[in-house]
């Protein structure tokens, strides 16, 4: 991991050399454990969007937490897409330095089209800490209007490629949850959405993600279809009024992403289940 300033995951080590060793033993320990997770339905994987929620959901029994950049915006609003993306990625480093379980990190649109930019920004979250990033198809830039507001399969699997070479070049495992934006932005004739984000599905696998999340999307059926045309991972947003978890479970979801009250209330219910999943510690 060839980082300016690397996370602190390890504090133990006494040379730069043995530091360097223990930080990228350390981060590929919470990498191991994030991939694992994904395989003991059901995950729940909260999201903080600063220290103190992060350290909150870890003590109500999380996992793993994800970072939220919904607390940035008045960065993108007064300085631009540097300004937020800067505070995004200050952001996950802080909340790793302060939890002991792995991290995610929204990458949203990498805050760019450019496939370099994916690539700097992937790169930059890695040395904050994050085993893993959400990767938006939304986004586009303007220049796509009026047509849809999404990345074609093909560009969005450049991207998801960029984000996986930067993971390789760093020489660490990264867990690339590739976010399909068709049913959240009601992309399309309604009928032909399912197909797409299978289509979607299928190509961002073959590009390399290590997951699927579709928001938006709550139909049992329609989960069911798209988890029995791919053999990655499904996340889906866990909001009021969805089905049970239980139900989303039996129809193929691994990953479950909640609000803050719906993570604390989602832990609390999984704590007092002597089957619960791998989205919760022990203890």
């Amino acid at each position: 991991m060839n980082c300016a300033r690397p996370p602190q995951l390890s504090r133990r080590a006494r040379t730069p050399r043995r530091r360097s060793d223990e930080i990228l033993e350390a981060y590929e320990r919470r990498s191991k454990l994030f991939a694992e997770l994904h395989r003991h339905p059901p995950f729940i994987l909260p999201s903080a969007w600063d220290v103190t929620s992060a350290r909150a959901m870890v003590a109500s029994g999380a996992a793993a937490v994800a970072s939220s950049n919904g607390g940035h915006l008045d960065a993108l609003l007064l300085g631009g897409k540097a300004a937020y993306r800067e505070r995004a990625i200050d952001l996950v480093a802080r909340i790793v330095n302060q939890v002991d379980v792995p991290v995610a990190a929204d990458l949203e649109t990498a805050f760019g089209d450019d496939l370099d930019e994916v690539v700097t920004t992937t790169t930059s979250l890695i040395c904050a800490g994050a085993v893993g990033i959400n990767l938006e198809d939304s986004g586009a830039s303007s220049d796509s209007w009026p047509g849809p507001p999404l990345y074609t399969p093909a560009e969005q699997s450049r991207r998801i490629a960029a984000a996986r070479s930067a993971a390789e070049q760093a020489g660490v495992t990264l867990f690339v949850n590739a976010r399909i934006d068709v049913f959240l932005l009601s992309v399309g004739e309604p009928r032909g959405r399912l197909d797409d984000v299978i289509t979607r599905a299928a190509t961002y696998t073959h590009a390399g993600a290590d997951g699927i999340f579709v928001p938006a999307l709550l139909d049992l059926a329609a989960l069911r279809a798209i988890a029995d045309a791919t053999a990655l991972p499904i996340n889906v947003a866990a909001v009021p009024g969805a089905p049970p978890v239980v139900d989303l479970v039996a129809a193929g979801v691994t990953r479950f992403t909640p609000g803050s009250e719906r993570a604390r209330a989602l832990l609390a219910h999984a704590q007092s289940d002597p089957g619960r999943g791998g989205g919760q510690r022990d203890g």
